[in-house]
């Protein structure tokens, strides 16, 4: 029995900027699990280059692709349309799920202030895998949360078992996971007694957590994001 493969198309109105970036990230993550789309409901001539600038930094290179117009076909064939500052251009088909995400236009907007919005499509896509796809093997860079690398990586426990065991990484994740909530209750408690909280974790649970812990304080007092921090993690758990 063959299993049924979502579609989903992104639209704005130029196809030059935000639809390109949701489109890459659902591509990028979930490409093998869903079919992705996207269109302008009046496509520019090329794409914005500081939107293809910040998904290089990101790790997604969209420079060859070009704006495409909106088409009745294109939306009657997609399972999920989602548009994004179009207004009522999409024609409506029954059995097709219309979505409107709330987001600023990247046009004519510096790299610097595009990223926020990358960074929030981001989000959205990942949501969207998880709502879609639930259960497929997807790449760790598309999990929401830890809880979400955790799942996926139960769905790989051979890759893991090579390294050590499911438990130690398990471990490690509730670490990080705990000190992101501790550290939460202030700026004071992190800065003054998380040094005999470190080392009560050391002593009792290992390298796992109190390596979590730490890393966990980096990571605010840097701005790294936290899915970047988890692979930082994952890595010194292979070597360690």
């Amino acid at each position: 029995m063959t299993t049924h493969r979502p579609s989903v198309l992104f639209v704005c109105v130029h196809n030059a900027g935000r639809s390109q970036m949701a489109a890459a990230f659902l591509s990028h993550f979930a490409g093998r699990h869903i079919e992705v789309r996207s269109a302008g409901s009046a496509p520019a001539d090329s794409l914005n280059p500081a939107v293809v600038a910040a998904m290089a930094e990101a790790g997604i290179d969209i420079s060859a692709e070009t704006p495409k117009i909106l088409t009745p076909d294109a939306v009657h064939a997609s399972d999920v349309v989602i548009t994004m500052g179009c207004g009522d251009t999409c024609p409506v088909f029954p059995g097709t799920t219309y979505l409107d995400w709330t987001l600023e236009d990247p046009a004519g907007k510096s790299l610097a202030d595009i990223r926020p919005i990358r960074d929030e499509i981001r989000d959205r896509v990942r949501e969207l895998i998880a709502e879609l796809v639930p259960g497929a093997v997807l790449p760790l860079s598309a999990c929401r949360d830890a809880q979400g690398l955790l799942d996926q990586i139960r769905l790989r426990p051979l890759m893991w078992l090579r390294h050590g065991s499911l438990l130690d990484l398990e471990n490690l994740l509730i670490g990080y996971e705990a000190a992101l909530r501790v550290h939460r209750i202030g700026e004071e408690f992190v800065m003054g007694p998380s040094g005999k909280f470190a080392q009560w974790v050391s002593e009792r649970m290992g390298w796992s957590m109190s390596r979590g812990w730490a890393t966990a304080i980096e990571q605010h007092a840097g701005e790294e994001e936290p899915l970047a921090v988890f692979f930082r993690l994952l890595d010194e758990f292979r070597a360690h």
